[in-house]
Formats: C-alpha cells, sequence, structure tokens
C-alpha cells in the first residue's frame, strides 16, 4: 500500500523550480529547500490552448 503524499511545508521557500511529471502530460512546482512538490501546483498541460507554445 502506497504511503500518503509528502509535500513542503517549508513558511517561505527561497525558491522553486518546475518538473514536467505524468509521462510528460503535466507538470509540478518544487521547493529547491526541501525538494519536495508544492501542493497543488498539479497541472496537466493545455496543449490545445492559446497559450501552448509547442
Amino acid at each position: 500500500m502506497a504511503g500518503k503524499q509528502k509535500f513542503c511545508e517549508c513558511e517561505s521557500p527561497s525558491s522553486v523550480y518546475t518538473e514536467v511529471v505524468a509521462n510528460d502530460t503535466a507538470h509540478v512546482d518544487y521547493c529547491s529547500d526541501c525538494n519536495l512538490p508544492i501542493e497543488d501546483t498539479f497541472e496537466y498541460f493545455q496543449y490545445g490552448s492559446e497559450d501552448y507554445y509547442g
């Protein structure tokens, strides 16, 4: 049984970075201090939107 996902609990991260995940279909932001994902930043790419540059 998989454990519960851990998220960043840093009060004020010094910086964040974005990783492509889920077989290149989404992205999530990570805290540079603890290297854990930041809760509620997971987002699927919107390939059909006006903002898509691919």
